[in-house]
C-alpha cells in the first residue's frame, strides 16, 4: 500500500467521487492548483486527500475521502499524517464541532485566517449558518 501524488485531472474517476459527494466534499479544489494524495494498493484506491495551493505560502487541506468499505481501518488517519508530515503551515476550514478532532491531528484554532479562507469562512457563517446551524472555523498546523 502506498500514497501517490497526482491531481484530479490525472485521475478523472476521482472527480466523479468528489462531485457525487458535494454535501461533504469541496468541489472548488478542481479550480485551484492542487495536489491529490491517493492511498492505493495494486491500482485499488482506498481514499484520497487533496491540498489546495492558494499561493506558495498558503496551503489548505481540502477534501479527505475514504471509500465506505475501507472506513474505520485508519486509512484517513494515514493520509492526514502523511500530509502533515510533508507540508508546513497547512490550514483547514472545518465545522466548529470538529475542532477537537482537528486538534488531535495537530491543528490549532486561528482567529485571523488568510484572506482566501477568511472570506469563505465569513460568507458561510454570515449567510449559510442560519440555514445549516453550522459554524465554520479556521485552523492551522
Amino acid at each position: 500500500m502506498r500514497i501517490r501524488a497526482t491531481t484530479f485531472w490525472k485521475k478523472p474517476r476521482l472527480i466523479c467521487t468528489l462531485l457525487s459527494h458535494l454535501v461533504t466534499l469541496d468541489p472548488t479544489i478542481l479550480f485551484k492548483r492542487h495536489e491529490l494524495y491517493v492511498l492505493e494498493d495494486r491500482k485499488k484506491v482506498y481514499g484520497f486527500i487533496a491540498l489546495k495551493y492558494h499561493s506558495n505560502a498558503l496551503v489548505e487541506r481540502g477534501s479527505l475521502y475514504v471509500y465506505p468499505h475501507h472506513r474505520n481501518k485508519g486509512y484517513g488517519k494515514k493520509l492526514m499524517k502523511y500530509v502533515i508530515k510533508n507540508h508546513k503551515n497547512v490550514y483547514v476550514l472545518c465545522k466548529s464541532e470538529d475542532k477537537k478532532l482537528k486538534e488531535k491531528q495537530g491543528f490549532q484554532l486561528v482567529k485571523k485566517a488568510p484572506f482566501p479562507l477568511a472570506w469563505r469562512r465569513a460568507f458561510y457563517n454570515n449567510y449559510l449558518r442560519p440555514l445549516t446551524g453550522q459554524t465554520i472555523i479556521a485552523m492551522k498546523k
